[in-house]
């Protein structure tokens, strides 16, 4: 029943030791979907929400908000004029390791 909630991404199913509920088989039908909401919101590397997860346990698909996407510098400027385009760029030298004084070793 789980499965149409989450998927299983970068392991095989099957058993997997997680450091609070223990051993958790993968391959299982019975999981619990708490559990795996729980290991889901935990950021756990192994299961990803499907859409259909999202609008049942989170009630809507995911909100993405636009203040907290950057914008991209070009987008609806008009490309006929070249100056639109030209940004001051830092000039950077390339820093250079000082000179290592050679070790002269003595001949025995």
């Amino acid at each position: 029943m789980w499965r149409k909630y989450f998927n299983v991404v970068k392991v095989v199913p099957g058993r997997i030791v997680t450091p609070r509920h223990g051993t958790i088989d993968l391959s299982a039908d019975n999981l619990p979907i708490e559990t795996l909401k729980e290991l889901y919101e935990a950021d756990w590397p192994y299961i990803e929400i499907t859409d259909e997860g999202m609008k049942e346990l989170y009630g809507s698909a995911a909100v993405v908000y636009p203040e907290l996407v950057p914008e991209v510098a070009g987008i609806g400027q008009d490309v006929t004029d070249p100056n639109d385009f030209v940004t001051e760029t830092p000039v950077f030298e390339t820093p250079v390791a000082p000179k290592r004084k050679t070790s002269r070793k003595r001949e025995l």
